[in-house]
C-alpha cells in the first residue's frame, strides 16, 4: 500500500497511518521527489527560471527532513533507505545552494558508519578508508 505523492492523499495518509507510518514517510519522499523533478523541469527560457526551481526545491527540503528523521528513528541510521533520504536531502541543500548544510546533513551517518564499521570489522578496518 501506497497513500501517494500529492499533498491531499498525503494528508489523508497522515490522517489514517499516522505521521511516523512507514507508508507515510514513504508518501513524504515521493511528493519530495516530484517537487525535485519539477525543479529540474523548468525550462530554462522561463523568465523566472532560477526562482521556480528554487520555489520546488524549497517545498522539498522539510519534506526529505520529515523523512530522515522518521526512517533514520523507525528503521536506524544505518539503514539503506534512511541512508538514502539523507542522500538526497544533502542534494536538494546543495541545489538550494546551501553546501555547509549539505555537507552537515551527511556527517552523523559517517559517524555511525565508521563506528558500525569499526565494531563490526575491527578497528583497524578502516585504517586506508577516510570516511
Amino acid at each position: 500500500m501506497t497513500c501517494g505523492g500529492g499533498r491531499q492523499l498525503l494528508q489523508g495518509c497522515r490522517e489514517v497511518l499516522g505521521n511516523n507510518h512507514p507508508e507515510t514517510l514513504k508518501s513524504v519522499g515521493m511528493l519530495a521527489a516530484l517537487y525535485v523533478e519539477q525543479a529540474h523541469s523548468v525550462n530554462p527560457q522561463h523568465p523566472k527560471y532560477k526562482e521556480a526551481r528554487r520555489d520546488r526545491f524549497t517545498l522539498a527540503e522539510p519534506l526529505y527532513r520529515e523523512a530522515v528523521a522518521g526512517f533514520s528513528q523507525g528503521l536506524g541510521p544505518y539503514n539503506p533507505t534512511s541512508l538514502s533520504y539523507v542522500h538526497e536531502l544533502a542534494r536538494v541543500l546543495l541545489d538550494l545552494e546551501k553546501p555547509t548544510e549539505a555537507e552537515a546533513v551527511q556527517v552523523q551517518p559517517r559517524l555511525y558508519l565508521r563506528d558500525y564499521i569499526s565494531e563490526t570489522a575491527g578497528p583497524h578496518a578502516l585504517d586506508e578508508v577516510d570516511i
